[in-house]
């Protein structure tokens, strides 16, 4: 089982990834205004679906969803489910 120490050693991995390395580089081709503007909304994104996720798992009176399959069916009909997770794949293959 994983422990707080090993949680953290993952995450820190993850993020001193390939991400931190090349900020530097993306930042510089972009510039200085639109970089850091595009870093903090695309932090600010990621913190909103972080929140979407932790809520749809521990929603107060319902059952937890254990995948982020489970958490769409939940909010959706069983035909956008098919649908976004279809767009969604097709549109990470490239």
């Amino acid at each position: 089982s994983g422990t707080w120490v090993t949680a953290s050693t993952h995450i820190i991995t993850a993020v001193i990834g390939s991400g931190v390395l090349s900020l530097a580089w993306s930042i510089a081709q972009l510039g200085w205004v639109v970089g850091p503007a595009s870093l903090i909304a695309f932090s600010l994104i990621t913190l909103f679906t972080s929140l979407l996720l932790a809520g749809a798992y521990r929603h107060p009176g319902a059952q937890r969803k254990y995948t982020y399959l489970d958490a769409v069916r939940a909010h959706l009909s069983q035909s956008l489910v098919l649908f976004k997770c279809m767009m969604y794949f097709y549109s990470n293959q490239q």
